[in-house]
């Protein structure tokens, strides 16, 4: 009998060993055909750009044709969006288009309906044959989980026709008065505000009173100076309250540098979703998800006046913080200025928000939060990820050259917030994070950013189910030690990269 139990017992540790083995088995051959799929989409939409420039010309040539001979209202403004986004494409034959626009007749002032409802019908069968090409990738990208390819797509078919309604329907957003708005800041636009980039929500039909130097505080509902506004909202207890889209900016903040917070979180919480669009859904990501419009309540950010405010506000102690994310309140806090920590903290608030919960390790949750934090403009458009704009990245790359940059299992070692917390020169650990997440998002033509985003994911809800980085990302740990250090001396033989030292931040 006791012979049988033994057998019995190595039966069952057999088949659960087994059944580890299948898993295993399984999710290697997942991760495996998703990269292969993911590796030709980005090749094909890269080998694309000409094909679509070319396509893209056609159609430009048909509207200059029917301008020549019959010019409408808003032709000119179409054309110019036409010829920004074939430049985004190959610039060479944007610039040979652009005579072709100059060489127009004057456009008039406004168009009998008629006319204008000819355009217009001419116009839906122009689109619809420059975006058959491109409706085709962008279905691929995001069936293929290619959320950041899917983003691009998405934001050259806005680049070409901003107002087209069928796409700005399908990310649910309304034109009033010739702005665009999503469900959320729709009903102050319809109550007759309209957003102004400085000063906020304003009251449309007083645009003379703003500009005589009045100002309407929405709050208290009187009318007022802007610098009197300021004072009566610079305490503590009387904050000023700024909704958007998306989030709920508070603070005692001057009203300028709550709105430019405003503006620009917004911005960046739609490369948030750009970049890692597949983290936020479980199914398939669909247009909305991918250009940030998803329905949740509003994300409240506090914005203080200076720093002795900030540290008054936490509930917590601010150490030597100059921002926080707080998950038991679900806010962040800042004190005006400190740029790099709103973007790097706004990250933890909104990858916290999706999942509920942070499983993941300290590493990976700071390194995420690091490379976001220095966006740049390209064209008046934020990117994240360019290597030449991160501080840290930079400070990184100094460690290195002096063979005192923490190791990669240094870094991985620090699993738990506290141990990270307790770092008595925490800018070494914060510096190898930010390199590693750079690599895994931007090296090699962005080969790894899917699997790595999946990993990211699978870490904060805790499902890793023991596989490691390099599991995702299918190389194992040495091959992807070699070439992160490749990587890192390509970087440190860049010429263009300045490598001088950074000024040391707060965090």
């Amino acid at each position: 009998m006791a012979m049988a139990g033994s057998l019995a017992a190595c039966l069952v540790v057999g088949s659960s060993g087994w059944a580890a083995q299948s898993a295993d088995a399984k999710f290697f051959a997942e991760r495996a055909k998703a990269r292969s799929d993911q590796a030709q989409l980005r090749a094909e939409a890269q080998a694309d750009h000409i094909k679509r420039a070319e396509n893209a010309a056609k159609v430009f040539g048909k509207i200059i044709e029917y301008a020549k001979q019959d010019r409408v209202a808003g032709q000119d403004a179409m054309l110019a969006h036409f010829l920004t986004a074939i430049g985004r494409l190959d610039t060479a034959t944007a610039d040979r288009l652009r005579g072709d626009l100059v060489a127009l007749p004057p456009e008039p002032a406004s168009s009998p309906a008629p006319q204008v409802k000819k355009w217009e019908h001419f116009m839906e069968e122009r689109r619809r044959e420059l975006f058959k090409r491109l409706q085709r990738l962008l279905d691929a990208a995001v069936d293929a989980g290619l959320t950041d390819v899917a983003y691009e797509f998405l934001h050259e078919a806005l680049t070409f026709d901003p107002d087209n309604p069928s796409l700005r329907a399908s990310i649910s957003q309304v034109q009033v008065d010739g702005e665009w708005y999503g469900p959320k800041s729709l009903p102050m636009a319809k109550a007759g505000l309209h957003w102004d980039r400085t000063l906020g929500w304003e009251m449309t039909k007083d645009a003379a009173r703003y500009e005589a130097g009045e100002f309407y505080d929405l709050q208290t509902k009187s009318w007022t100076n802007l610098s009197k506004a300021n004072v009566a909202h610079a305490s503590l207890a009387k904050p000023w309250v700024i909704q958007s889209e998306h989030l709920e900016v508070r603070g005692n903040a001057e009203l300028t540098d709550l709105v430019k917070v405003t503006n620009d979180l917004e911005q960046f919480y739609a490369q948030i979703f750009a970049a890692y669009a597949s983290f936020f859904t479980q199914n398939k990501a669909d247009y909305r998800l991918i250009l940030g419009m998803v329905d949740h309540p509003r994300l409240v950010v506090n914005v203080f006046r200076d720093e002795e405010d900030y540290k008054k506000s936490l509930p917590v102690d601010a150490g030597w913080s100059a921002g926080m994310f707080i998950s038991s309140t679900g806010q962040s806090y800042f004190y005006a200025g400190s740029t790099h920590v709103v973007y790097h903290e706004f990250t933890h608030q909104v990858l916290h928000m999706f999942t509920g919960k942070d499983s993941s390790p300290a590493w990976l949750c700071e390194g995420i939060a690091e490379y976001s934090e220095s966006p740049t403009f390209e064209d008046g458009e934020m990117a994240l990820g360019r290597i030449s704009a991160s501080e840290d990245l930079k400070e990184y790359l100094i460690e290195r050259d002096m063979k005192r940059a923490m190791s990669l299992d240094q870094l991985m070692a620090i699993t738990s917030g506290e141990k990270w917390s307790d770092a008595v020169e925490p800018e070494h650990q914060y510096n190898a994070a930010c390199a590693l997440v750079h690599y895994c998002m931007e090296a090699e033509a962005r080969r790894y950013r899917s699997d790595f985003i999946a990993f990211l994911k699978d870490s904060y809800l805790g499902l890793t189910a023991g596989h490691k980085l390099w599991d995702y990302l299918g190389v194992t740990k040495d091959q992807f030690e070699h070439g992160f250090n490749g990587w890192v001396l390509s970087a440190l033989d860049d010429k263009t990269m300045e490598k001088k030292t950074a000024p040391k931040k707060t965090r």
